[in-house]
């Protein structure tokens, strides 16, 4: 007698939809489980306010250190799901304003994918001026100032941020 039995159906998932960054940068760990013989790593930045993460060469697979894309060693599929991870490394500070985000695509040897969304928080509103001090004559004569941010503010806004950063607040 002949019994066989037909292989399970290749997977690839992450454990969670997302990940995230903070706003000074570092670095992110994506894990998952598949059972493929290989797995494809790519990030795609959002059309706006894209986050831009450099993939890492290798990835773990079932423990093995994994070029990215490569046939996994000794084929750790064929017995059931392995844990994958990928860390991303030195993500550099967010200085906007904005929420970045970027998806991460996990393909399996057939085809079938995996997406992680990565976010990274917002950066810190700044303001800078080119002038420390301003000195005035007895008539009040105008005196320019140029004001540098990355966000926008009123009048009363920048100045009381600027006079408490005078102050060593």
């Amino acid at each position: 007698m002949v019994v066989n039995q037909a292989a399970a159906a290749e997977v690839v998932r992450s454990d969670s939809p997302n990940a995230s960054v903070q706003k000074t940068g570092g670095n992110v760990t994506i894990t998952g489980k598949s059972n493929s013989t290989k797995l494809t790593f790519a990030v795609t930045p959002a059309k706006e306010n894209g986050l831009t993460l450099q993939l890492p060469a290798n990835y773990t697979a079932a423990g093995k250190t994994t070029a990215n894309g490569a046939v996994i060693a000794d084929d750790p599929g064929a017995a059931g799901e392995f844990v994958w991870s990928i860390t991303i490394s030195n993500v550099p500070a967010n200085v906007t304003i904005k929420e970045l985000t970027a998806t991460l695509k996990v393909t399996a040897a057939g085809g079938q994918t995996a997406n992680v969304t990565v976010t990274q928080a917002a950066g810190d509103s700044t303001i800078e001026l080119d002038k420390e001090i301003i000195n005035l004559d007895v008539n009040g004569t105008q005196q320019t100032v140029n004001v540098t941010s990355n966000d926008s503010w009123t009048w009363a806004q920048a100045v009381a941020r600027t006079v408490l950063r005078m102050m060593g607040r």
